[in-house]
């Protein structure tokens, strides 16, 4: 149900709609406080070019130009990395328009930004979302106290008291993300012209709860204005749902076509009719990817000659550091691929935001499991699962 404030909100933000679309340059005029850095740096895309631009600070203040058709999503940092935090780096919305920012270079969180309609309209449903974050941050903060204390805890009974009240806090921030969820659908319904909105669902169809309500983001995207749908972040979305579908349970896995560790070709294709293939995502530096090798390699041993393949998806851009990693784990046994050496968009076909994620697909070459994130219970699905598909003889 809706509050007041966030009825009047909608009501504010609806009677704004934006008719944008030729090329036009923007301007980002910016004014700082505090002390002052040497350079500020901006990141956004135009289409499938991510464009990277910065310049130098002087007496406190900046310029920023460039040239979108439509309004986008980018972000302002201080430091060249985008080594991003809340007190260095903000996210924001650019549209073909003169705009202005004041800011402290050392705390971006204090931002002000004026000229950007679309801005405007993601600041006010922030505030709107304010309840939603406090409870967020609150119910974080627990969680990794009571991880501490398990850790900590000698005792079993002790031990098991604190991870079943982790637990009813982990259901608990569940939910808080599924009322943030619905604040944006609600947004959304009302604001099918907001450029906003595509970058919403995008973000949630990504999200634990957004692939739980996948429905509700496709219609939703369905119902957007013709201009935002028209727009690259509507692109964007539309290509990510295009994505999901592809790579969803019951689907058939996108096929690829990719040189290995080893040099060796690797078609997916290949394997069609012959072998179950478990596609692993993860990195070198990656923890918890790293601690289900023992596991996989278990598996791979057990299966390998019963028609059971692995085709490791690597996302390090520091090709040593993967090569090492796979000698060092003693994995090369079986098949490694990397993105950044094959220059692959092979983990957006896959919808893969985050790692691990473990992709499973059956001698016909359709997903049948997907798994994101580490841990116990998911390698015991796959281990079920694999018991159950080669163990029946």
């Amino acid at each position: 149900m809706f509050k007041p404030a966030l009825l009047l909100f909608l009501v504010s933000i609806s009677l704004s709609a934006q008719k944008l679309g030729n090329r036009t340059a923007f301007e980002l005029r910016g004014a700082g406080k505090g002390l002052s850095i040497d350079k500020i740096y901006l990141v956004y895309e135009v289409g499938d070019k991510r464009i990277y631009d910065s310049v130098k600070i002087d007496n406190s203040k900046f310029i920023l130009k460039g040239n979108i058709d439509y309004p986008i999503r980018a972000t302002l940092c201080n430091n060249r990395e985008f080594s991003m935090s809340k007190s260095n780096s903000i996210e924001l919305f650019l549209e073909p328009a003169i705009m202005e920012i004041k800011l402290d270079f050392y705390d971006f969180s204090t931002a002000e930004m004026k000229g950007s309609k679309t801005q405007d309209e993601y600041s006010q449903l922030q505030k709107v979302k304010n309840v939603v974050f406090s409870k967020r941050d609150s119910i974080s903060l627990l969680i990794r106290s009571y991880f501490d204390r398990i850790t900590a805890a000698s005792d079993p009974q002790i031990k098991l008291e604190l991870e079943h009240q982790l637990e009813i806090l982990e259901k608990l921030s569940d939910e808080n993300k599924i009322a943030e969820m619905e604040i944006d659908f609600n947004f959304i319904r009302q604001n099918p012209s907001s450029f906003t909105a595509p970058s919403l669902l995008y973000y949630r169809l990504a999200k634990k709860e957004g692939l739980l309500h996948s429905e509700t983001i496709i219609s939703l995207a369905d119902g957007l204005s013709k201009e935002v749908k028209e727009s690259p972040l509507g692109v964007r979305l539309f290509k990510r749902i295009s994505d999901f579908k592809n790579s969803k349970v019951g689907s058939i896995a996108p096929d690829f076509i990719l040189k290995d560790y080893n040099g060796q070709i690797v078609s997916l294709g290949s394997f069609r009719e012959k072998k179950y293939v478990l596609i692993d995502f993860w990195a070198s530096w990656c923890g918890p990817c790293r601690q289900d090798l023992p596991f996989l390699k278990d598996a791979y041993e057990k299966y390998k000659d019963m028609g059971f393949e692995i085709i490791s998806i690597s996302r390090d851009n520091n090709l040593n550091s993967w090569r090492k990693a796979i000698v060092d784990e003693k994995i090369g046994f079986w098949k490694h691929i990397s993105v950044a050496e094959n220059q692959t968009k092979m983990e957006d076909n896959y919808l893969v935001t985050a790692i691990p994620v473990k992709i499973l697909i059956n001698k016909r070459g359709e997903i049948i499991r997907r798994w994101k994130g580490g841990g116990d219970e998911n390698k015991m699905q796959l281990k079920k699962i694999l018991e159950e598909t080669f163990d029946r003889d």
